[in-house]
């Protein structure tokens, strides 16, 4: 569900994209300028990521009715790993092409480049291991579920986190030119929770025989749990701000801007709920075992 709703909500923003990136392959194909390689590399590194976004869509919907008839969980499982696996592919070769060559010469473009691809690997990641539980069980096991999907929100924090911190204004800052969008200390505060809470447990999970299984002991579950609730709240209020606030980087017209917005309060969504659902398996799960 989480997501599907992600998807749904990011689909104009992609199509957005493909679209124009395709009248700019048009025109190369016409004029056939220096910048065509470049034009050409967007057109089908956008389309490879709308065409994740629709292939996912599908399959989690073929999956959602395998819980009537089971062999089309499998299908469903399936297609949204390939839609996913797609979506991966192409977001990422997109946000290399459109920010790699500043990342060169810029540390700030190199974090904006990093946060970008963390934002496109969390969901396309997440339909890929979704699709690899539909068709194989994959996270019936508890070790096996925690482990990959927290370690997924850990690396992601990795890669977004410096982005956010990095558009923070400080006093050091020039104030002339230090444009701060809306949300970014929430976000990067999130973010900064969320990697300490998932990298505890992994070494908990890791270590396992020199910590005499600490990660299964009631007690540490239920705080690991209460802090990853925080750090996706926290995360997600920011992103909710800072989808508002789009408008005031000035980054296109009305018709991009609610794209953006679209694709961001989806990602709020995304984010938020995978950090409340895998810290709720956490503490249920062990809760009502006991």
């Amino acid at each position: 569900l989480l997501i599907g709703t992600f998807m749904i909500l990011a689909a104009p923003f992609w199509f957005g994209i493909q679209e124009d990136a395709a009248s700019l392959k048009e025109g190369c194909d016409k004029f056939n300028t220096a910048l065509c390689n470049t034009a050409n590399d967007n057109y089908y590194s956008s389309t490879i990521a709308t065409s994740g976004v629709i292939i996912t869509i599908a399959g989690l919907l073929v999956a959602s009715i395998g819980f009537v008839v089971n062999v089309l969980r499998s299908i469903g499982g399936f297609v949204a790993l390939c839609g996913g696996l797609l979506y991966c592919i192409g977001g990422i070769w997109f946000m290399i092409l459109v920010y790699g060559p500043a990342s060169e010469q810029s540390d700030a473009y190199q974090y904006i480049l990093y946060a970008n691809i963390g934002e496109v690997l969390l969901p396309g990641a997440s339909a890929i291991i979704l699709g690899l539980d539909a068709g194989f069980l994959f996270l019936d096991n508890e070790s096996n579920r925690l482990s990959l999907n927290l370690a997924l929100l850990m690396v992601v924090s990795c890669l977004c986190m410096g982005a956010y911190y990095a558009a923070i204004c400080t006093d050091d800052s020039d104030q002339l030119i230090c444009l701060q969008p809306d949300g970014v200390e929430a976000i990067a505060t999130g973010y900064l929770i969320i990697f300490w809470t998932a990298f505890t447990y992994i070494i908990l999970y890791i270590c396992q025989c020199c910590t005499c299984n600490l990660k299964d002991s009631l007690c540490v579950r239920l705080i690991i749990a209460v802090v990853l609730i925080a750090g996706g709240v926290v995360a997600s209020i920011g992103y909710y701000v800072y989808a508002g606030g789009w408008e005031k980087l000035g980054l296109g017209d009305d018709e991009t801007f609610n794209r953006a917005v679209a694709y961001y309060i989806g990602y709020t969504i995304l984010f938020g709920g995978l950090c409340v659902v895998w810290a709720l398996d956490m503490a249920l799960d062990d809760w009502n075992k006991r």
